[in-house]
């Protein structure tokens, strides 16, 4: 029996980081490849709170020759992108019946910004971002520490995210896996599980 649900942050719930990250640079650096593979030597520090977004920056403008000010650029760390309110109210249907949790690779502007626009509260059950607890979803032990927190067992999870790396490290550990497209699939898929009471590994 299923007992909760749980909702990546970027990429569910708002628009994924990195696609925000490539807006906000384009005028500087053209290369979409080349922003991404600067941020991705960073990332994992800058998710776990090691590094700041302005050093961030700063390193990513050293890797890519761009001559700015980094000063001009850090509203991209610390604006929210447009939340997905159809995710926000699917939430709050489901926590009339399930747990429902936010599990998600983040960083501290990000998460002051969020906490103080978003009362997550009335949505989400539990709320674990990576800076602020020093795992990532890379990492099984994440995985293992929202389960715990959510008292249930891996099966009786649902996993909504984005990333099929972080669908099969979830489903390894026993929990079901939805990747997500859009909106309109989650919907879907929550129709049909209300229809048959089944839960299928893996779906996407």
């Amino acid at each position: 029996m299923i007992k909760a649900i749980i909702f990546d942050w970027f990429g569910v719930c708002t628009e994924e980081f990195s696609k925000r990250l490539v807006r906000g640079l384009s005028k500087e650096i053209k290369s979409k490849n080349a922003i991404l593979k600067s941020y991705g030597k960073y990332e994992l520090d800058f998710t776990l709170s090691k590094i700041s977004s302005g050093n961030v920056l700063k390193n990513m403008f050293r890797d890519l020759k761009v001559n700015k000010s980094i000063n001009d650029y850090l509203y991209i760390f610390n604006k929210t992108s447009k939340i997905r309110s159809e995710i926000f109210q699917l939430a709050k249907k489901l926590r009339t019946k399930y747990k429902t949790a936010i599990l998600s690779d983040n960083f501290d502007e990000m998460t002051r910004t969020i906490r103080r626009n978003i009362n997550l509260k009335n949505y989400f059950d539990i709320v674990l971002f990576s800076n602020e607890i020093g795992l990532v979803k890379r990492k099984d032990r994440i995985y293992r520490v929202i389960i715990k927190k959510l008292n249930c067992k891996p099966n009786e999870c649902i996993f909504i995210d984005d990333k099929k790396e972080n669908i099969r490290r979830a489903g390894k550990l026993g929990m079901n896996g939805v990747l997500f497209r859009n909106v309109r699939q989650v919907k879907k898929y929550w129709l049909n599980l209300a229809l048959n009471q089944n839960v299928y590994k893996g779906h996407s």
